[in-house]
């Protein structure tokens, strides 16, 4: 059970107000993580569903990042980049307001890397949450997958060697191991369209009425 419902929506339907894309990014990366985290032989349910509902939120604070950086379509120089990588601490804050700390650590990890080379606190490898670890493959995963205003999409076979080719770098092994593992089944979901994180914020909605 995650209290406080009601914040949640509030913060998706921010995020889905300001760039749809990301909002329909948000909702990919969070059923990818749950797949991987079944992959993984995770069968808790409130460790399942925090990492479903850190992985939808896990870019909330991208609200707060100005549109002239966030649509920008070619690379961030410098500053710009420095600006954007505050979205992890805005989210941290942002979900703040939830009771349940995993889902806060998702979120303020999800760009952390297995080597350290990570932010905003070059952790590592043990150091990092797993549910992290997690969102950020599943994050990577979705953005080389079906692109960015920035990049353009990649196919699956593509974008899956991409990952293990950053396996032990940027990504955690036994992450990347679970990925490969069940990467015909995401694609299929995908495709579908029927995605678990959509039965999730329907759920919320309804523990609001």
């Amino acid at each position: 059970m995650i209290n406080q419902p009601r914040n949640i929506v509030d913060m998706l339907e921010i995020l889905e107000t300001k760039d749809p894309a990301t909002y329909a990014h948000s909702i990919r990366v969070s059923e990818i993580a749950l797949q991987i985290a079944l992959e993984m032989g995770m069968e808790d349910q409130h460790v399942l569903r925090n990492i479903s509902v850190a992985a939808l939120l896990h870019d909330i604070g991208k609200v707060f990042v100005p549109d002239e950086i966030l649509f920008k379509k070619g690379g961030l120089n410098v500053a710009e980049f420095k600006v954007m990588k505050k979205h992890v601490a805005m989210g941290k804050i942002i979900t703040s307001q939830l009771d349940d700390f995993e889902i806060r650590m998702i979120v303020f990890q999800h760009h952390e890397a297995f080597d350290g080379s990570g932010y905003p606190m070059r952790l590592k490898a043990d150091e990092i949450c797993i549910g992290a670890k997690i969102c950020a493959t599943a994050d990577a995963f979705d953005v080389i997958r079906f692109g960015r205003h920035y990049r353009e999409a990649r196919s699956a076979e593509q974008t899956v060697a991409e990952i293990e080719r950053c396996s032990g770098t940027k990504f955690a092994p036994d992450v990347v191991v679970a990925l490969n593992r069940c990467a015909t089944k995401i694609e299929k979901i995908l495709a579908r369209n029927n995605f678990h994180a959509k039965n999730v914020i329907a759920k919320i909605r309804d523990e609001m009425s």
